[in-house]
């Protein structure tokens, strides 16, 4: 298994020119990063913008509504004009429900283990339908335990025993604090490794 070090870093270890989703967009920040590391024939950008976001906290001193309308027109600003990228605002469970054919889903959105065990699965179906005779690939953030993250790398290794796939990289990400929303929380290690995990699919 390939160990790069950051999410960048790994984005530099694909193909180009690919049909690419992110699944949870927020700000656009990453969404830059894949169009510049990967040159991606097109875009698709996935997020309610709407929440619920489970790192929001009084200290913003905003609601989420509000956050997510702010991070909206933050990312259609960051790419307007880009006709490579189409920005969908939706839940991910919708838009599985089109059918998109896709080579790449980078899957960021709710961090639940029902909701990441339902964006892999869309992602698996998007990816082979897709007609190229190339590998596809499913990646995502926050392979970790600790925290709300914590349901990520279940919904990850269960959905790789079930379909026999293998983690193809795993970032080394250095060790940062918790996200400590509830009770539950406290029971939980003070820091993880915030880290992104890659699949090939191949056709």
């Amino acid at each position: 298994m390939i160990r790069p070090t950051n999410r960048i870093e790994l984005l530099k270890l694909l193909p180009k020119h690919l049909t690419w989703c992110e699944v949870g967009v927020l700000r656009g920040e990453f969404s830059q990063a894949i169009l510049n590391q990967c040159q991606p024939h097109h875009l698709h950008l996935v997020d309610p913008w709407c929440g619920p976001y489970p790192w929001h906290d009084d200290k913003l001193k905003i609601d989420e509504m509000t956050y997510g309308l702010d991070n909206l027109r933050e990312t259609t600003s960051r790419f307007m004009g880009r006709h490579e990228v189409s920005i969908w605002r939706t839940t991910s469970a919708e838009w599985w429900q089109r059918t998109p054919c896709l080579d790449a889903i980078y899957i960021d959105g709710g961090h639940d283990y029902a909701t990441v065990a339902i964006d892999l699965e869309g992602a698996l179906r998007a990816i082979r339908k897709q007609a190229r005779n190339v590998s596809g690939w499913i990646l995502g953030h926050d392979y970790c335990e600790g925290g709300v993250m914590s349901g990520v790398r279940r919904a990850v290794d269960e959905f790789c025993e079930e379909h026999r796939l293998e983690l193809w990289a795993l970032t080394d990400e250095p060790l940062a604090a918790v996200h400590r929303v509830s009770e539950a929380d406290k029971l939980r290690p003070e820091e993880v490794a915030y880290n992104s995990f890659a699949i090939e699919v191949r056709r």
